[in-house]
């Protein structure tokens, strides 16, 4: 599945952002990320199932006996979005270090240099204001990231079945069915932890948690 549109973020951006041409902490604003690859999901699932059974007569009486065992493997793909915490540290405090170059990191308030303690490791900088194109590949490969999603369902379950006749009435012989059922039923989902953490720009709830339930049937 693939969306057409490139997203839209809601940030806010300070004033001592290296990019930021106003001087003021801008509290509200909307960018649509044109520079990030288009929105795509992809899921694969596999799926198997295997059943087994045996039949046999005891007299006149017939019987039957089967067991089956199913299991169900789901991968969500997303590519394109933003990820919260590499964006707000991209669009947070930033300047230029003493070799000139464009850092993350709070700038002197008198020199307006970033020292070089206080640059943020592995961080890039994210220019919103220069228009379609100002963020450059590096800028978009940091902000974004790929999530990962996954679930199963399994089930188990066996069969007994009995069939003849037993005892008679005025209208004739009376004819039994007797047997029983045991399922388990188990599955899970899991999203990804940047998912379940909060930071990508749509978060969704925590993962379904693992679970499973047994049934005991019979009948007669």
């Amino acid at each position: 599945m693939v969306a057409p549109a490139p997203l839209v973020i809601d940030v806010g951006v300070p004033a001592n952002n290296h990019y930021n041409p106003f001087g003021v902490d801008i509290p509200f604003g909307l960018r649509r990320l044109v520079e990030l690859d288009t929105r795509s999901s992809n899921q694969r699932v596999e799926m198997w199932r295997a059943l087994a059974g045996i039949r046999g007569e005891i007299g006149d009486w017939r019987w039957e006996v089967s067991a089956a065992t199913s299991e169900s493997d789901a991968v969500t793909r997303e590519n394109g979005l933003p990820l919260v915490e590499p964006l707000m540290t991209g669009i947070g405090p930033s300047g230029r270090d003493a070799s000139g170059r464009v850092v993350c990191g709070a700038p002197d308030p008198v020199t307006g240099i970033v020292a070089a303690s206080a640059v943020i490791d592995g961080c890039v900088p994210i220019n919103l204001f220069g228009g379609a194109g100002s963020i450059t590949q590096e800028q978009a490969a940091y902000m974004a990231g790929e999530l990962r999603d996954d679930g199963y369902y399994s089930q188990r379950l066996v069969t007994v079945g009995f069939d003849g006749a037993g005892g008679r009435l005025p209208a004739g012989e009376i004819l039994w069915a007797l047997g029983g059922e045991f399922r388990r039923d188990s599955g899970a989902f899991r999203y990804d932890p940047q998912r379940v953490g909060g930071v990508l720009s749509l978060p969704l709830a925590a993962d379904v948690p693992g679970g499973s339930f047994e049934a005991r049937e019979g009948y007669a």
